[in-house]
C-alpha cells in the first residue's frame, strides 16, 4: 500500500500515453484510464443508499447530505468530462514534433477550444452556499476559492493572458511552458518528453498551444479546486479532528492554521489576474500547484474529521498526484543533495514496515527533510548577504520564514510568497498533530489517515522544489 514505485520504470505510462493516441487517432472519444473505469465497474452492482446518519452541521439532515452529494456529482460530471478530453489531448503531444501528427493535433485542440465558451456553466452546477453553513466563516472562503479561478475560463482572460507569454517569454522558457502546463499528468511522467524549443518558432500555431496550455491548467486546477470543497463541505468547523480524537489545544491550533491557509490561499486566486504582475503572468508552471496544496490540506482534514466519501473521479486525481509527487521526488532530491533522497526513501520504508513505532519514525523522518531542505535552499550566509531585515532573524540565525522568502527571492508575487509560508506552517501543523498522537497509548491512525499525511507532506516537498527548479535555475 505504502510501497513507492520506481517512476523511472515508465512502461505502463508509455503503454497509457499509447493506447490513448491511437483511441484519439480514430476518433473514439475515450482514454486508457476511463477504460479501466469502464472495465472494472462493468460487473459491478448498484450498492444500496446507505442511511447514515451526517456528521456535518448539526442542522442538515441525512436528506440534506445526499442533495450535497447529488449537487457536487453534477459539477464533478462536469468538469470531469473537460478533464478527461485534456488527458486524451496531452498523450497525443509527445508526438507534437513529428509533422505527419501536427493537423491531427491541432485539430483536437480546435475541437476543445470551440466547445470552451460553454465552461461558465460549471458555475451554475454547484450546490447553494447554505450547505456551507457549518464551516462558518470558511464557507464564503470555500466558495470563491472553488469560482476563483473558473471566472478566468473565458476567451478574452486567456487571449490576454497568451499575448503575455508570447510577447515576454524566450523560446526556452515557453518550452518549460509546455511542459508543465501540458505534461502534467501522471502517465506523462514516464515519457519522454520532446525539446519543443527549436520546433516552437517553426509553428504557425504557437498562439493556440499557449491558449491551450493556460485552459488546461486552469481547469485542472479548478478541478482540484472543487474537490477540495466537497471534502470540506462534509463536516462542521467544530468537529474538525474528532475522528481521531484531538484535545481542545490541538482542534484550535489546527483550525487557526487552516483558516490562515485557506484566507491566503483565496486571496492568491483573486490576484490572478491577466492584468497585473500575478503568478499566472509571471511564473505561468506554477499556476496549478496551489489548488493542489489546498486540495490535499482539505482532504487530510476530511480524513481526520469524518469519513470519507471519495468519487472515482476523486480517486484518479489523488492517485495522479501520489505519483506526481513520488516521480519529482525521485527527480529532484538527488540534485539538491543525495542524503535526501536517502532520507526520504527511509521515512517510506518506516511506514511500510510492521514495526509498531513505523508512524512516529516516518513523522519524524518527514519533519527532519523539510529541516534539512529549508537550511540546504536556504543557507544561513546567504540569507545574511541577502538580507538586512531585522525581522528575518531570532537569536542571530535567519528565521523560517526568512529562508522561505529567500527561496521564492525570484517571485515578485507577494500574495503568492505569503501563501507560501501559510502552506508550509499548515502542512508542518498537520505533521506535528500526527507526531503527538503517536505518544498516545493507543494511536487510532488509520492506513488511510497515514496515506493522506504521507501524501500531504510530499505535496508540499515537492511545491518547493517546483518553486526552487523553476525561479532559481
Amino acid at each position: 500500500m505504502f510501497k513507492v514505485s520506481n517512476p523511472a520504470e515508465g512502461n505502463n505510462f508509455q503503454l497509457s500515453a499509447k493506447m490513448n493516441f491511437a483511441c484519439y487517432l480514430i476518433g473514439y472519444p475515450i482514454t486508457l484510464k476511463s477504460f479501466m473505469k469502464k472495465k472494472k465497474n462493468f460487473h459491478k452492482k448498484s450498492k444500496p443508499k446507505r442511511n447514515k446518519q451526517y456528521k456535518g452541521a448539526a442542522a442538515q439532515s441525512a436528506r440534506d447530505k445526499e442533495q450535497i452529494n447529488v449537487s457536487y456529482d453534477n459539477a464533478i460530471d462536469y468538469i470531469s468530462n473537460y478533464s478527461n478530453k485534456i488527458n486524451s489531448i496531452n498523450s497525443s503531444l509527445s508526438f507534437l514534433d513529428k509533422i505527419q501528427y501536427q493537423n491531427s493535433i491541432f485539430s483536437a485542440i480546435d475541437g476543445f477550444q470551440n466547445q470552451f465558451s460553454d465552461f461558465n456553466k460549471f458555475e451554475t452546477m454547484l450546490p447553494r452556499t447554505d450547505y456551507l453553513t457549518g464551516l462558518g466563516a470558511m464557507a464564503d472562503i470555500t466558495r470563491s476559492s472553488t469560482i476563483g479561478l473558473s471566472s478566468l475560463n473565458n476567451i478574452d482572460s486567456i487571449s490576454k493572458i497568451t499575448d503575455v507569454w508570447t510577447s515576454n517569454f524566450d523560446l526556452e522558457k515557453q518550452n518549460r511552458i509546455f511542459n508543465s502546463s501540458l505534461y502534467s499528468n501522471s502517465y506523462f511522467k514516464g515519457l519522454e518528453i520532446p525539446d519543443l524549443t527549436g520546433a516552437i518558432k517553426n509553428y504557425a500555431k504557437t498562439n493556440e498551444l499557449f491558449s491551450y496550455g493556460i485552459q488546461s491548467s486552469l481547469i485542472k486546477a479548478t478541478e482540484l479546486n472543487l474537490f477540495a470543497e466537497k471534502s470540506l463541505s462534509k463536516f462542521s468547523w467544530e468537529t474538525i479532528g474528532d475522528r481521531i480524537k484531538i484535545g481542545a489545544v490541538e482542534k484550535t491550533y489546527i483550525q487557526n492554521s487552516f483558516l490562515d491557509f485557506s484566507t491566503d490561499f483565496s486571496t492568491l486566486l483573486k490576484t490572478y489576474n491577466p492584468n497585473n504582475g500575478s503568478i499566472i503572468t509571471t511564473n505561468p508552471e506554477l499556476i496549478k500547484l496551489p489548488s493542489v496544496e489546498y486540495f490535499t490540506s482539505s482532504n487530510l482534514i476530511e480524513a481526520i474529521t469524518t469519513e470519507e466519501d471519495v468519487s472515482t473521479e476523486e480517486e484518479i486525481v489523488k492517485t495522479d498526484i501520489q505519483y506526481e509527487n513520488e516521480y519529482s521526488l525521485m527527480q529532484w532530491l538527488p540534485k539538491i543533495d543525495e542524503g535526501l533522497i536517502k532520507m526520504w526513501k527511509g521515512a517510506i520504508e518506516a511506514l511500510n514496515s510492521n514495526n509498531s513505532d513505523r508512524i512516529r519514525h516516518f513523522v519524524t523522518s518527514i519533519r527532519e527533510l523539510y529541516t534539512h531542505l529549508f537550511h540546504i535552499l536556504a543557507p544561513d550566509q546567504e540569507i545574511v548577504n541577502w538580507s538586512k531585515s531585522a525581522d528575518d532573524f531570532a537569536n542571530g540565525r535567519p528565521t523560517r520564514k526568512a529562508r522561505l522568502s529567500f527561496i521564492c527571492r525570484n517571485i515578485s508575487d507577494e500574495p503568492f510568497k505569503k501563501f507560501v509560508n501559510k502552506d508550509i506552517e499548515a502542512t508542518l501543523a498537520f505533521i506535528d498533530l500526527f507526531q503527538k498522537g503517536t505518544h498516545s497509548i493507543d494511536p487510532i491512525f488509520t492506513t488511510n489517515h497515514l496515506i493522506t499525511i504521507k501524501c500531504k507532506a510530499e505535496t508540499t516537498l515537492r511545491f518547493l522544489l517546483e518553486i526552487h527548479f523553476t525561479t532559481n535555475n
